[in-house]
């Protein structure tokens, strides 16, 4: 009788519809002269908030930017100065943003935070 087994892991990331899901499994497969028999055997998937941090931690991004995150993380996002001068100013502003997508572009994040109108000098804003 021959007999294997496959262990299986993966991680999916859907962009559109904000899901991140990760899958593993055992198959496991018996075979003789007259008989083939497959099964699957600890079979577990996981949900995970589509965050920036899980996105870094679970898919290893690294560009990828949201308005929760910069609020959780400034320091991630803005240069030392910019916070010591104006974090309750761009915290307060980055709080009335209704955009909470994940982004994978800085240009994209520049433009939905909208900085620039508020803070009076617009050079070494972001850590970028």
């Amino acid at each position: 009788m021959l007999e294997t087994k496959i262990d299986v892991h993966f991680i999916d990331e859907e962009s559109g519809c904000n899901e991140l899901y990760e899958y593993s499994a055992s198959l496991h497969a018996k075979a003789n002269k007259y008989d083939f028999k497959t099964c699957i055997e600890n079979e577990k998937t996981t949900e995970y908030d589509y965050t920036v941090e899980n996105l870094k931690k679970l898919c290893n991004y690294t560009d990828v930017y949201s308005i929760e995150d910069a609020i959780n993380h400034p320091e991630d996002y803005f240069s030392k100065k910019v916070l010591s001068e104006h974090k309750d100013k761009i915290i307060n502003a980055l709080k009335e943003n209704t955009n909470h997508y994940v982004l994978y572009d800085r240009g994209e994040f520049e433009d939905i935070a909208r900085l620039e109108d508020i803070l009076p000098d617009t050079t070494n804003i972001y850590l970028w």
